[in-house]
């Protein structure tokens, strides 16, 4: 067991602001992106959202 790595990584810096950024990134993901990509026949399939991917991109850059 001692030679396993410990994670000790704080979530706190995604967790607290994830409203707004998902909040801002849906109205622009709305306003931009084209109906036929946001309506396409395999949407429902997806196990993430793509408001929520990108938002955890853009999270991972701010």
């Amino acid at each position: 067991m001692s030679d396993q790595f410990k994670v000790n990584q704080s979530n706190n810096r995604i967790q607290a602001p994830w409203f707004e950024w998902q909040t801002i990134v849906s109205q622009l993901y709305h306003k931009y992106v084209p109906a036929a990509v946001r309506h396409r026949k395999n949407v429902a399939q997806a196990i993430l959202q793509n408001v929520t991917v990108l938002a955890l991109m853009w999270a991972s850059y701010h």
